[in-house]
């Protein structure tokens, strides 16, 4: 047949550029799936007969559609935060007829620029960037033609984000730790070395100095500048701890696991929590409730953030960058004291 009256091959891609949607929301349409409305699907469905796509006729198969993660190795174990956000995203992908698929991203790959190999038979709606990734990286991935949505960290690069309202809850946090009488309060965690922990850092920052307090480095633990460390061990907070030129009265760390493990080496030290020092946390993991004294820290909604990723990943507008920001709230428990007031004698 002449090459001028070969027709073409009319795919998912092109219903979906004529339409101005997803490719995923195309699929799921054709496929009679929940996920999209029936105004949508109407819309789909006519579209498709005029253009003359037919899902039987050999070149119009389409490769199932899936969600890639990845991970970078720091927290490819991690049981606890991430746990939630992983099963979140599992969820709702599979919710809209999508598969997840979950890549481990360590550090020489990213060195070598090398991408996911999808498995065959499935094609990429987009990648959630979990965590912390290299910014050239993220930024071969975005110059391959794929969508990019970080979770729980916002680039530097023009992509668009969820994530906690960080700054938000560094200052409720030290908020509540002034409001309880405490003038000495220390910050732990890797504000250099961890986006997510440095913005805490500043909103602890900011609420004391709103206060008329100025932050004094030389009770906290921020971390190397040098190198990346999580500081989620007794060994890790060991070294600083004891360099530390004055010891605050109570402390705000950066992440429940940080809190949990200065809690283990105040105890080392002979202080009791929380008659002699008071410790917080940020995440309000499940063992914040479980240890004792139960830990006073920050909610984290991470089932919420990872729905919320998979929406905008799939949902969003491909043309417009956006950052969603996600509400904390305080959850008290036992770990946080009332500091004394000194008595005034007439």
């Amino acid at each position: 047949m002449p090459e001028k009256n070969r027709r073409k091959t009319v795919t998912m891609d092109d219903i979906a550029r004529r339409l101005g949607v997803s490719k995923n929301a195309v699929s799921l349409a054709l496929a009679g799936k929940a996920g999209v409305s029936e105004v949508l699907r109407k819309s789909v469905l006519e579209t498709a007969r005029n253009l003359g796509y037919l899902r039987g006729e050999a070149g119009a198969s389409e490769a199932q559609s899936c969600i890639v993660a990845l991970v970078p190795s720091y927290i490819r174990d991690d049981g606890s935060f991430y746990s939630d956000v992983f099963w979140a995203i599992e969820h709702e992908s599979r919710a809209r007829g999508l598969t997840m698929v979950t890549f481990g991203v360590n550090t020489q790959a990213q060195r070598e620029m090398r991408l996911p190999a999808v498995p065959q038979g499935l094609s990429p709606a987009g990648y959630l960037a979990i965590g912390r990734l290299d910014t050239e990286y993220l930024k071969r991935i975005c110059d391959s033609g794929q969508r990019v949505v970080c979770v729980d960290i916002r680039s530097e690069l023009p992509i668009s984000s969820v994530s906690a309202d960080n700054i938000n809850a560094g200052r409720r946090a030290a908020e509540y730790l002034l409001d309880k009488g405490f003038g000495r309060i220390g910050f732990a965690g890797p504000a250099f070395g961890v986006q997510s922990v440095y913005e805490r850092w500043c909103g602890f920052r900011q609420a004391l100095e709103k206060r008329g307090i100025r932050p004094d480095e030389s009770m906290c633990i921020l971390g190397s500048r040098q190198s990346f460390e999580l500081l989620d061990s007794v060994p890790a907070l060991m070294p600083y701890y004891h360099d530390l030129a004055q010891k605050p009265d109570a402390w705000f760390c950066a992440g429940d696991m940080i809190a949990l493990s200065m809690c283990r080496l105040l105890k080392e030290e002979g202080l009791r929590i929380p008659q002699d020092v008071s410790v917080m946390g940020c995440d309000d993991l499940k063992v914040a409730e479980l240890i004792h004294p139960p830990l006073t820290t920050i909610h984290i909604d991470r089932k919420l953030m990872g729905r919320q990723a998979v929406s905008m990943l799939l949902d969003g507008d491909s043309g417009t960058v956006s950052h969603m920001l996600l509400e904390c709230s305080l959850v008290e428990r036992e770990s946080v004291g009332v500091r004394p007031r000194p008595q005034t004698h007439v």
